[in-house]
């Protein structure tokens, strides 16, 4: 898999882009900045900031000269179809898995679809109690930048984090956190299910620092890539899920055919 990070825009060019984005200075919307990325992906780096009304935010922004290496170097994909196969790679399979990747970047590339999906994820944790969603702050978000507002809690990656000398801390919880990592991890598993089976939109592509732990034990899914099931796919999946749970192979067997 390739990684999904880049080297990152550095501040002053950041400064420029959020100037012209919102049609003043930094300093006029955020009290504090921080011009070193949070993290730095292929599409957009993260930074955190706090609003003048005292807001903490993070400030998502598009890389300016990622469509175009897309543009440049996509059509020349296929120039790496004999390389793959000079290792034992099956060529009709490279073939298919180099259209698979050129038709999943524009969904990739579209942070309106990315921010519909957030909206419509705060509005499912209107009524799903074990959900929660950042406050998305139109006002400042653009085509190249998303500002949402940065909760109080805990990341997955701050949570399994690893010292600098080797040391694991992934068996300790943060402070004010009566959770560990196994309820954690099943608190996660059950929320994303749910949402998945049962609601509008639903992340993939997710890291460990895209999932968040509140206080209150609410899950946060901060970013990823968001997408839907149809209903009916919903309805089938479930029905396969409770099939398999009652050991009925032919219900279960019925159910996921009709996905496949």
């Amino acid at each position: 898999r390739i990684p999904d990070e880049s080297e990152p825009v550095d501040g002053t060019q950041v400064r420029t882009i959020l100037s012209k984005e919102w049609g003043r200075n930094v300093e006029a919307v955020l009290l504090g900045f921080d011009e070193t990325p949070h993290s730095s992906r292929l599409v957009y780096q993260t930074h955190y900031g706090r609003c003048v009304d005292g807001t903490p935010v993070r400030v998502q922004i598009v890389n300016p000269g990622f469509q175009q290496l897309v543009e440049r170097d996509g059509p020349l994909l296929n120039l790496l179809r004999p390389a793959f196969v000079s290792i034992g790679r099956n060529d009709v399979l490279i073939e298919r898995v180099i259209a698979d990747f050129m038709r999943f970047l524009p969904q990739y590339l579209d942070r309106q679809a990315d921010m519909d999906g957030m909206l419509s994820l705060a509005e499912d944790a209107q009524i799903f109690e074990d959900l929660a969603a950042p406050r998305i702050l139109e006002n400042l978000s653009t085509p190249l930048v998303r500002t949402v507002e940065r909760l109080p809690g805990w990341s997955l990656d701050e949570m399994l984090a690893v010292s600098e000398d080797g040391t694991s801390y992934a068996h300790e919880s943060p402070k004010n956190l009566d959770l560990g990592l196994t309820d954690v991890a099943c608190r996660t598993s059950f929320v994303w299910l749910r949402q998945a089976l049962f609601g509008r939109h639903y992340p993939v592509e997710i890291s460990p620092r895209d999932i968040c732990i509140l206080p209150t034990h609410k899950i946060v899914f901060q970013d990823g890539l968001f997408t839907s099931l149809p209903s009916v796919a919903q309805d089938h999946v479930w029905q396969y899920l409770q099939a398999t749970a009652a050991q009925d192979p032919d219900t279960a067997f019925n159910y996921l055919m009709q996905e496949m």
